[in-house]
């Protein structure tokens, strides 16, 4: 019979989780409360500061629960909780600082990728915090699975809450005609999902961490869907990866980009499978799985040297970027982890704790990941226009000058020229790294090619228009044509005026603008002087009516032409 836990037991158990766990508790109520109200009030400019606040209070849930968890481990006296918490908080004060404003000229993106890295780094520190200078083994994997299962538990309840109550209001909604918002669907899965989940999970992480470190029942269920279900899947990848690698070597054709992505996902489920089968490598009817630990390491190497000429060739042709500096990155820790345990070492604290440590790293300084991609686009940009003889002291000659009228609206005109001076794959790739740079990097960092100081130009016209294109500007100040193509290559150009009345031109009588298609008549109605016109086409006849006076003009011969 199932011994169900009385409503005074589960208070009780909330209660004490929460005093455990107090600021990531509170952290997620937060992160819930600014989601709701950005979701609710849907403003026309984005509050860019509410979401940075709700990121940061996002990464407190683990950054919180981190510290708390190593304070009880070690025991600490309630000064050294303090000051961990303080710096916790310092730490993600730092973190929003870093994030742009609502006035930032540039779409620097590289605040919330790290942001991201940070995230990884300290869900890791959480898998290793109460371990980390203790060599337990057995109780390192025990808290783990501990954490892993009650994730899962923690989502099936969230899951099975939200449905239970989404149907809920959709039956008071159908028999009792109840107004339900659909916006309160939305409310009621971020409160579960980031409320409910984070406390319903703290309130089953283990305390006796003693008992872990004794423990050494492992869950059959859970050696049945590793053996069972992840190996055989495990296997049919590698079979795949090593066929492919076969091919390469009968073919002798460079292997493609996206076989890294590849690499990289199967070399960390494998990781993944090698831990949860750690424990039964003492096993005596396992013996097979200590065998299969060390043969997975051994067969991933080949797998990493695959992984570093594909990436590798990808950055000799197209240099550094932030995703190819991280594939290369984690191609470096499976080296070290592979090779670390082919030689016989058995610590799988240094999994999580090296992947910490090369992301900890890689993310500041001139050697990190945004200092390294950066330079690299920047020194291929340079070589493009070094090689075709545009640059001149450091600057590029024939500087197209951009301008602004009384609106502050940039304007354009005139050919570009440099226009025909560079071949269209060199074009092309001139305009790929200036939309990389704007996308994640500091664009201005090219204005250092041109005399016009552009950053204060696009801020002028950001104050009369909410988009300008600044690949464009900064491309066309070179000189060189922005355009648009498709995945056949062919370029599009668009010109637009503005002005929608009728405009005097030399030579002719006057210039009016009218719109249409092939499958519907228009007409246009318009004044010059004291007369009434109306413009029309209907299929290909062009009609003018003014006053009695009626003219038609066929302009079948002009569109065969």
């Amino acid at each position: 019979m199932i011994k169900l836990p009385s409503l005074n037991a589960i208070i009780d158990r909330a209660a004490h989780s929460f005093l455990r766990f107090p600021l990531s508790i509170l952290s997620s109520v937060a992160a819930a409360a600014i989601a709701m109200y950005l979701f609710e009030t849907e403003p026309r400019e984005p509050q860019l500061y509410l979401i940075n606040l709700m990121l940061c209070f996002a990464l407190g849930i683990p950054l919180f629960f981190s510290v708390g968890i190593l304070s009880d481990k070690r025991r600490l006296t309630a000064k050294s909780r303090f000051l961990l918490y303080i710096g916790a908080v310092l730490f993600l004060g730092l973190i929003y600082c870093s994030f742009p404003d609502s006035t930032s000229v540039n779409n620097v993106a590289i605040p919330y990728i790290r942001y991201a890295i940070f995230n990884v780094i300290v869900h890791l520190i959480a898998s290793f915090a109460p371990y980390s200078n203790t060599g337990s083994y057995n109780g390192f994997w025990q808290y783990n699975k501990a954490l892993f299962l009650r994730i899962l538990e923690a989502i099936l309840y969230s899951g099975f809450l939200y449905v239970g109550l989404a149907l809920a209001l959709g039956a008071l909604e159908l028999l009792f005609d109840v107004d339900v918002h659909e916006k309160l669907y939305f409310h009621l899965f971020i409160f579960i999902v980031g409320f409910f989940n984070t406390w319903f999970f703290l309130s089953g992480v283990p305390e006796n961490f003693s008992d872990l470190e004794d423990n050494i029942k492992y869950p059959k269920g859970l050696k049945v869907f590793t053996q069972y279900i992840l190996l055989p899947l495990l296997s049919i990848y590698l079979i795949i990866l090593y066929s492919y690698g076969l091919k390469i070597i009968i073919s002798w054709n460079w292997p493609e980009g996206i076989v890294s992505y590849l690499i990289i996902c199967v070399a960390v489920v494998g990781i993944l499978l090698v831990l949860l089968l750690y424990p039964y490598q003492k096993d005596e009817g396992s013996t097979w799985v200590k065998r299969f630990s060390l043969l997975y390491y051994v067969a991933l190497l080949p797998l990493i040297v695959m992984l570093f000429l594909a990436i590798g060739m990808r950055i000799g042709d197209y240099g550094i970027t932030i995703n190819r500096y991280i594939i290369t990155l984690l191609g470096i820790w499976l080296s070290i982890i592979a090779l670390y345990f082919v030689m016989g070492k058995k610590n799988i604290k240094f999994i999580p704790i090296s992947l910490a440590s090369i992301l900890l790293i890689a993310s500041f300084g001139p050697w990190g990941i945004f200092s390294v991609s950066e330079s690299s686009q920047l020194n291929r940009l340079e070589s493009i226009l070094r090689s075709e003889n545009l640059l001149v002291d450091g600057k590029v000659k024939n500087q197209f000058e951009w301008s602004l009228n009384e609106k502050n609206e940039l304007l354009h005109a005139g050919q570009l020229p440099q226009e025909g001076l560079l071949i269209d794959s060199l074009h092309q790739e001139v305009k790929s790294i200036i939309e990389y740079l704007n996308d994640f990097h500091d664009i201005s960092a090219t204005n250092k090619y041109v005399d016009q100081d552009l950053d204060s130009l696009i801020r002028k016209a950001l104050d009369s228009s909410r988009y300008v294109n600044r690949t464009r500007i900064y491309m066309e100040a070179m000189g060189v044509t922005y355009y648009q193509r498709d995945a056949a290559g062919i370029r599009y150009y668009s010109y637009s005026a503005e002005n929608d009345e009728v405009i005097p031109v030399r030579d002719y009588d006057y210039l009016i603008d009218v719109n249409a298609n092939n499958r519907s008549a228009i007409a246009k109605k318009f004044r010059i002087d004291s007369s009434t016109f109306i413009i029309g086409l209907e299929n290909k006849l062009l009609i003018i009516t003014t006053g009695m006076n009626h003219y038609e003009l066929d302009l079948t011969p002009l569109v065969n032409r």
